[in-house]
């Protein structure tokens, strides 16, 4: 970290932006642990609560149709169930967040569609999907 006594102003480049701001204040703090991996918290993004890999193979493993599917139907509608419930618990802690609620009803729209479709194509298995998930239906 700059010495505070020689600098006035810290700059940051961010999304292509220069972002300037007086040494010592909130802003610069909040920042510096930002960049440097301090953070306290751990909320500040949605992305940082994504979907861990492990918590995805797991998913993959209970709705799996065969032992190398990994894309079909089942699979895809659990995931993003997984995903909407993570998202859904970000957005009550941050409620302004509407690039987020964005992302949440895309993936809603998706999981609509993808239910819709094995409706159609294979009931039994869109009503065990629907079971094991919890959904109303």
């Amino acid at each position: 970290m700059p010495s505070r006594a020689t600098h006035n102003f810290a700059s940051l480049v961010c999304e292509a932006r220069l972002v300037t701001f007086p040494l010592g204040s909130m802003l610069h703090d909040l920042l510096y642990d930002i960049f440097n991996g301090l953070a306290k918290d751990e909320t500040l993004c949605y992305y940082k609560n994504m979907l861990p890999t492990k918590e995805k193979n797991d998913i993959i493993s209970k709705f799996r149709i065969h032992d190398t599917d990994t894309g079909s139907s089942d699979v895809q509608i659990a995931v993003l169930s997984e995903e909407i419930g993570r998202l859904a618990g970000h957005l009550e802690k941050h409620p302004k967040d509407n690039h987020s609620r964005r992302g949440l009803l895309k993936m809603v729209a998706q999981r609509k569609k993808l239910l819709s479709y094995l409706s159609l194509e294979n009931e039994d298995r869109y009503q065990v999907v629907i079971k094991k998930l919890g959904l109303k239906k």
